[in-house]
This record gives structure tokens, C-alpha cells and sequence, in this order.
């Protein structure tokens, strides 16, 4: 079976200085027509997935079995829930101004030109807090100060499926 989905780009948004806070968005374009659920279970098992934000990108992960504080194995297609874009929108401002206090003006610019658009049509899934179950050994490090929060927006119309991760180091 061919893989419906290949990596495109990444794109970082950095808070603001001091706060080790950042939102990875991973674009990929959708290669073949698939349900929702199969297009999750290509990206758990694509090669970009198996990053630790913990330093490095995926080619130079020292642990390919990892995601971000996650084993790798744990995590499914089933592991999502959906989210209305709304919804996904606020727990990021949120979580943006819990890391900032009050976000200054140019990340907010930042969130609103890159993050924000990617969630506003499209189908959004969430991978829940899977500390308990899923933690590996230092996985605590990764969202140590905020959390670890991690969405998955489909686009069908544009062809792109985007994975946001937002989170500390």
C-alpha cells in the first residue's frame, strides 16, 4: 500500500525569549484519498513522527521509538479525539498565554499567520495527555513546564494534513 500522506515542511513559532516555549507545525500533503483514521496511522508511522523535541530533528533522534514525551508504541490512530477548531484555537491561546503571561504582539502576529489559519478549516484531532500509560523514562522533560499538547489538523480541500505540536523544553 502506497503512503497517503508525505512530509512537506516544518515551520517553528517561538515565544517570547525566556520562556523555552515553541509550536512545531509539520505539513504533509495527502497523497491518496483516505479516511481520517488511516490518515493518522500513516503519520504515527511516519518517520517525521518519531521525534522527541527534545533537541534535534527526527534523522537525528538518537531514539527512533520515542514521541515527544510518549513511547512510540503506545500511540495509535484510536490514541486521537477530535476537537472542533474552536476548541483547538483556545487551548492554544491558552497555553500560549499560560507560557507568557500575555503573549507579546509579535507572537501573536506569529500564532495568527501560522498557526491559527492551519486549525480554521479543517478537521481537527487531539492526542490526549498519555502520561500515565505511555511515558518513557525522561519524558518528563518535554512539556516539564506547560504540558505537551499536541493537534493534527486535515485539510482536505487543500490537501494537506498538519501536525502542531506546542510545548516546552
Amino acid at each position: 500500500m502506497d503512503d497517503p500522506i508525505a512530509f512537506d515542511h516544518e515551520q517553528m513559532v517561538h515565544l517570547d525569549s525566556g520562556t523555552y516555549h515553541w509550536v512545531s507545525l509539520k505539513a504533509f500533503r495527502i497523497t491518496a484519498d483516505r479516511p481520517d483514521t488511516e490518515l493518522l496511522a500513516a503519520l504515527v508511522r511516519h518517520p517525521q513522527y518519531r521525534d522527541n523535541y527534545a533537541g534535534g530533528g527526527p534523522d537525528d533522534q538518537s531514539s527512533p521509538s520515542l514521541h515527544g514525551p510518549y513511547l512510540l508504541d503506545r500511540i495509535s490512530a484510536d490514541s486521537f479525539n477530535h476537537l472542533s477548531p474552536g476548541t483547538a484555537q483556545t487551548l492554544l491561546q491558552q497555553w500560549a498565554d499560560r507560557a507568557s503571561g500575555t503573549v507579546s504582539v509579535a507572537v501573536q502576529d506569529e500564532l495568527n499567520r501560522w498557526v491559527y489559519p492551519v486549525l480554521t478549516d479543517s478537521v481537527v484531532f487531539e492526542l490526549p495527555d498519555l502520561t500515565h500509560d505511555a511515558e518513557h523514562d525522561w519524558g518528563w522533560i518535554v512539556g516539564a513546564i506547560n504540558g505537551f499538547h499536541e493537534l493534527v489538523a486535515i485539510d482536505r480541500p487543500s490537501r494537506v494534513m498538519t501536525l502542531v505540536v506546542a510545548s516546552d523544553d
